[in-house]
């Protein structure tokens, strides 16, 4: 009973409803000849969006970027010289508890886990990437800065960007302090999603970084009846990945035109 309750939970909050309404409208205009056309359009939209809100699809985009770079092997991290975390958005005025503002938001706090994960097995510098987006008057940078202190970082092993606001600035902005420092074999800690764009942008800059993955959103577990309930979150991660093969071929076009690689 219970798995039944949650199936039909997931269909009520799932993108049913609205393949369910688009398609109740393309049925009741049968009976206008002078509609046919865009009946027929209303049809191809319901079913590019049930294709693209089920699970099998969205893993078609999302599990090739996520899986074009493998997790970070302990003796890369032995011989690495610093940790990169790159930003991924804040809740300013969220509440957090002993009276301070502002939190990382879904897809950063798995990149904050993770750098704080490598850095108590292996303590180097961190380079923090992330300024004031979205009309915030804090930068990601910031916020984030004050939780790995509170997760027993060093304040004496954090660098701060405040300035970067795209990942090709993050690129730029810390490669040019990486070659001040001397730092030849950075860790790069981002969203597994985000990781291939990451790392093509440091190597325009003349960084190689180790990548070092997280935040993966794909379970591969195989697939139930469940995995074709479309959702609004796998329409999001498939959005997500266009955005990721748009950026790669953007920052690609743009890194030749400079002349950078």
């Amino acid at each position: 009973m219970t798995g039944i309750l949650k199936l039909l939970a997931r269909g009520i909050f799932s993108v049913w409803p609205l393949i369910i309404a688009l398609l109740y409208i393309a049925l009741m205009s049968f009976g206008y000849k002078k509609r046919k056309r865009h009946r027929k359009q209303l049809f191809v939209l319901i079913f590019l969006i049930y294709i693209f809100a089920i699970e099998p699809v969205r893993d078609k985009f999302v599990v090739p970027l996520e899986d074009r770079h493998p997790v970070v092997k302990q003796e890369e991290l032995e011989t690495a010289d610093a940790y990169i975390l790159l930003g991924g958005g804040i809740y300013e005025k969220a509440p957090l508890s002993l009276g301070v503002e502002g939190i990382p938001s879904r897809t950063a706090l798995p990149r904050l886990v993770e750098t704080v994960r490598l850095y108590r097995k292996y303590p180097k510098k961190i380079y923090i990437s992330g300024g004031a987006l979205d009309g915030n008057k804090v930068s990601e940078t910031e916020v984030y800065s004050k939780f790995l202190e509170d997760m027993g970082v060093e304040q004496a092993d954090l660098y701060l960007d405040s300035d970067s606001r795209t990942t090709y600035e993050n690129g730029k902005y810390i490669s040019e302090q990486l070659k001040l420092e001397g730092v030849e074999k950075p860790v790069l800690v981002t969203s597994a999603l985000h990781m291939d764009r990451s790392v093509r942008t440091f190597k325009g800059f003349g960084v190689d970084v180790i990548p070092a993955p997280c935040g993966y959103i794909t379970e591969r577990n195989g697939y139930t009846a469940k995995s074709f309930i479309p959702t609004f979150q796998n329409l999001s991660d498939v959005r997500d990945a266009f955005w990721e093969y748009i950026g790669a071929v953007y920052y690609k076009l743009k890194f030749k035109k400079k002349g950078d690689n």
